[in-house]
């Protein structure tokens, strides 16, 4: 973990100054731009992989933000096929056989976190080739297994010994050479699926292959049509005011400069204590509150406790790096949550429904 964060770290320092020393001699050709351009490319590539790596971190702990619809098992798949078979490549056949009208209520990018780290370890275990096989089917019928979706993901390749079959789940334990592989991709994967209330099993003999069988629970709900990919950012309403709450001046100064250039008005809080304060100053102005779930003196919780008594129909969104054990929702009013890192359009796409 040591070594890859800090790896990403690298990038971000080093390519932040060699952005910082464009800027400062401004070449005369203007190829300073596409310099600059290059640099910070490079920043936001190797933040975005520190993040993924957290994010691993808090899928193997079971303590990630998941973000749960109505999943259809068969189109999910089908969205997700090509993908799979550009990661086992050509010398590798893939085949599915998935019943119709299995649902489950799921966090869609988890899953594929999950279907994305099975589909490595079995290119891996098939260099010289083979097929790998996915199956979907609802056990229904079993009084053990009450109404739950089965996922078997089948290889041909080299199998796991005996002795390594009990430690596949491991954190950090992997037969691969150190530049292949973290030894966090099944058990990451088992976090994942701990979270959606399932199970995760394995099953492999030496010479004769790997399945990878994945118990989930069975909703009856319609499934629901993905959302399609805005291209353009969406506008929020001119004028709105906004209480945004961080600890951190970095994060307001951002959040600021996000919400700033959508026309928006900005109040700003280091604490939930001042959050109150200034809420109650400003609340007869105040559209929504932007605010940190844990900060020093009160957390974001706790103040938006407050600001109800004040104001309950106010809007409030909480942003965190970390939903830990020292935060408590209960008793609010189902508020939305966005989880650090965020880009602009993550951040607008949550307020929109607010500020629009």
């Amino acid at each position: 973990i040591a070594h890859d964060f800090n790896n990403s770290l690298q990038a971000i320092i080093g390519y932040s100054e060699l952005s910082v020393l464009s800027l400062e001699t401004e070449k005369s050709d203007k190829s300073w731009r596409e310099d600059l351009i290059e640099y910070q490319d490079q920043v936001i590539r190797s933040a975005r992989a520190a993040s993924e790596l957290v994010r691993q971190l808090l899928a193997l702990g079971r303590k990630q933000t998941l973000t749960l619809i109505i999943v259809d098992l068969s189109d999910w798949l089908d969205n997700s096929k090509s993908m799979v078979e550009t990661i086992l490549g050509d010398h590798i056949k893939l085949d599915c056989d998935i019943q119709q009208g299995l649902t489950l209520r799921a966090d869609p990018a988890q899953l594929e976190r999950v279907l994305v780290n099975l589909a490595l370890n079995a290119r891996d275990a098939m260099p010289e080739g083979g097929q790998m096989i996915i199956k979907g089917r609802r056990l229904a019928d079993s009084k053990t297994f009450a109404d739950m979706i089965q996922i078997t993901f089948e290889d041909s390749g080299s199998g796991i010994s005996a002795e390594n079959l009990s430690q596949v789940f491991e954190p950090f334990f992997t037969t691969k050479p150190d530049d292949q592989g973290s030894g966090l991709g099944l058990a990451v994967s088992a976090g994942i699926i701990e979270q959606h209330n399932g199970s995760i099993n394995v099953k492999s003999n030496v010479g004769l292959g790997t399945c990878i069988e994945i118990l989930l629970p069975h909703v009856k709900a319609e499934k629901t049509k993905p959302r399609q990919p805005q291209q353009d950012l969406p506008s929020l309403k001119q004028g709105m005011t906004v209480l945004v709450v961080d600890d951190r001046a970095v994060i307001r100064d951002l959040v600021r400069s996000f919400l700033s250039k959508q026309g928006l008005r900005i109040i700003e809080a280091d604490n939930g204590l001042t959050a109150v304060d200034e809420f109650k100053k400003h609340q007869n102005k105040i559209n929504l509150v932007l605010m940190d779930l844990v900060m020093p003196k009160l957390n974001g919780d706790a103040a938006a406790v407050r600001i109800r008594e004040l104001k309950p129909e106010i809007p409030i969104v909480f942003m965190t790096g970390y939903v830990g054990n020292q935060t408590n929702l209960e008793g609010l009013l189902g508020e939305d949550i966005i989880s650090k890192p965020f880009d602009q359009r993550m951040l607008v796409n949550a307020l929109q429904k607010y500020l629009s």
